[in-house]
């Protein structure tokens, strides 16, 4: 993915993640999505699976990514990232 100007990290699992938020979003839309890394490909919203298994309401997963987005849009890209981790990733995208 370097070579489309994204940068990608190499995880200890030596799972290679791109670095968040992707520079490939143009408009909330994934320029590259043909071309997208596995990591993309598999990866599953932690939000979205507790709407799913309904353990968190579609109102309160939308405040989270409004809070995110808002976060990033002051500049504020630690706590963003922490939001995150958090919410988005969860725990699983660690192990």
């Amino acid at each position: 993915m370097e070579f489309l100007g994204l940068e990608v990290e190499e995880e200890e699992s030596r799972r290679h993640v791109l670095i968040q938020p992707c520079r490939a979003l143009k408009k909330r839309c994934c320029s590259i999505y043909a071309h997208r890394p596995e990591s993309c490909r598999t990866f599953v919203c932690l939000a979205l699976e507790q709407v799913r298994q309904k353990e968190l309401s579609l109102e309160k997963a939308l405040r989270i990514v409004q809070k995110i987005r808002r976060l990033l849009a002051s500049g504020q890209k630690a706590s963003a990232t922490a939001w995150i981790k958090t919410h988005i990733l969860g725990p699983a995208f660690f192990d």
